[in-house]
């Protein structure tokens, strides 16, 4: 960046332009965000491999007799 000068020619009229930086020239992606987008890259072509269905999560038994007259699902 030192080594550009401060002004250039404008490539439509060729008048002196100051350069300025935009906020997106200075912004890079996280390490999260580059490992989520290699990721997805990744899965498209070698997809996880499971060896079994998730758990089944147990539902609380409740021990109140007034719920047992509520409508099940």
């Amino acid at each position: 960046m030192a080594d550009v000068p401060a002004a250039a020619p404008c490539p439509e009229c060729g008048s002196s332009s100051k350069r300025q930086f935009g906020v997106a020239a200075l912004i890079r992606p996280g390490s999260r965000a580059v490992r989520l987008i290699d990721a997805t890259k990744r899965t498209a072509s070698e997809p996880s491999v499971v060896a079994a269905p998730p758990p089944r999560r147990s539902v609380p038994i409740s021990r109140n007799p007034l719920h047992r007259t509520l409508p099940r699902p």
